[in-house]
């Protein structure tokens, strides 16, 4: 491994995602909507229950619903977390579907309408995964952010590492295992990476 500090300055020299608000003013409605309920602007006093319930009135209550899969859905996601992760967010947004609920440390109250928290729970593991363009994560290359992964923490981009590994595992399988031996110059162990690995079959 590296000082912190030499893999923050690394991390800095790339692009910075920090959207304002006013630029979200190019996509219609539903999906302007989207944005700011993603990256945390949709209100200025944030109010989890009149947040969720306008991106309900765009896009209904199934949780089933995908408002990644379409055209205008890939441009915002790659508006919102780079050109690297953006094309991943629709699959993702398909993949939580197959995990269990779990927010954080709690589970789904028995009563609470499957609807609304299992939606909810997506779009705030989105939200933690666009915080990361603020410290220029996000448009790293995906070999260099498994390897820095542990000195920046972004949350749930463990989602983003288990597509990749899913999809080419000879090209990163080799950069984990020296990381988890301990044989690798930079990279180190980190929450996201063991549960990207945990959550591949």
């Amino acid at each position: 491994m590296i000082p912190a500090e030499k893999a923050r300055e690394f991390i800095k020299k790339h692009d910075k995602i920090a959207i304002p608000k006013e630029d979200f003013d190019r996509f219609s409605e539903p999906y302007r909507i989207l944005g700011l309920y993603v990256s945390n602007q949709l209100s200025e006093y944030y109010d989890y229950t009149t947040n969720f319930r306008r991106y309900q009135e765009q896009f209904g209550t199934d949780p089933k619903t995908n408002p990644w899969n379409t055209e205008e859905g890939l441009e915002l996601a790659n508006f919102l977390f780079g050109s690297g992760i953006g094309p991943y967010i629709s699959r993702i947004w398909d993949f939580m579907d197959s995990l269990p609920y779990q927010d954080r440390y709690s589970k789904r109250p028995f009563r609470v309408d499957p609807s609304r928290a299992y939606s909810k729970n997506k779009l705030a593991r989105l939200n933690s995964i666009y915080y990361g363009g603020h410290s220029s994560f996000n448009t790293m290359a995906p070999m260099d952010q498994m390897q820095y992964d542990v000195y920046q923490n972004v949350q749930d981009i463990g989602l983003y590492y288990t597509l990749l590994l899913m999809d080419d595992p000879e090209k990163y399988y080799p950069l984990l295992e020296e990381i988890f031996l301990g044989e690798h110059e930079i990279g180190g162990v980190s929450s996201e990476l063991i549960k990207a690995l945990l959550l591949t079959e």
